[in-house]
């Protein structure tokens, strides 16, 4: 249900569009549907936006990053 996800999200930061929790998770679903190019857009904004050193999801978030070649 990754497409469906990806409208979900979309949806939220038309309410909400600097929400980086709904950033970042449309940035993971882009990049399980391998969109590296939109997981990096929305991975790399929330980055500059936001200290995710400190986010719960930080380890998690840090094997995507490397991944997406960014730096946390």
């Amino acid at each position: 249900h990754l497409e469906e996800a990806v409208d979900l999200y979309k949806a939220s930061l038309s309410l909400k569009p600097d929400d980086p929790e709904s950033k970042i998770k449309l940035g993971i679903v882009y990049f399980l549907l391998d969109q590296k190019d939109l997981a990096r857009r929305y991975l790399a904004e929330v980055a500059r936006q936001t200290n995710l050193k400190e986010s719960p999801q930080y380890e998690d978030l840090k094997q995507i990053f490397n991944a997406l070649g960014l730096e946390l």
